[in-house]
């Protein structure tokens, strides 16, 4: 009984200290991140990265902000100090249709020479492919260290 008593009282002070923490010690695996939400998409990837790492985002696609069938298309940008070098990698487009919800995922290599990357997820309509033709678009940014 005496040993009952005193795993209870452990379990209790245990449970006790683990509410108390903060939430950030907790979740120390969880990155900090970047999220940008849009009547169409919302975009979210780590505030950091390193070069070691793929760069990841994701995208969730808002069915009600995709008016017409397109093309979804994610390229990465990188910043080396403060001049901006568009377009170092490119997913393929991936077809939406109207109206549909979607989740997707794009990952890169992160270059060395970068300081920072933003990820530009766009639509365009299906086949073209100049910029001029963008239907919609936003971007979100990961710093490198």
């Amino acid at each position: 009984m005496f040993l009952c008593f005193h795993m209870k009282a452990l379990t209790t002070l245990a449970l006790a200290i683990l509410f108390s923490l903060p939430s950030a010690l907790l979740a120390q695996d969880e990155p900090e991140m970047n999220v940008k939400d849009t009547d169409w998409v919302v975009i979210s990837t780590a505030k950091t990265t390193s070069k070691e790492n793929q760069a990841t985002a994701k995208i969730k696609i808002k069915g009600a902000g995709i008016k017409q069938d397109c093309d979804l298309w994610v390229n990465l940008s990188k910043f080396v100090g403060t001049e901006r070098k568009h377009n170092v990698a490119r997913m393929e487009p991936i077809a939406l249709t109207a109206g549909a919800d979607s989740e997707h995922e794009a990952s890169f290599a992160v270059p060395e020479d970068a300081g920072a990357i933003v990820f530009s997820v766009f639509t365009m309509p299906t086949g073209k492919t100049d910029w001029a033709d963008k239907i919609q678009g936003t971007e979100v940014a990961s710093k490198v260290e």
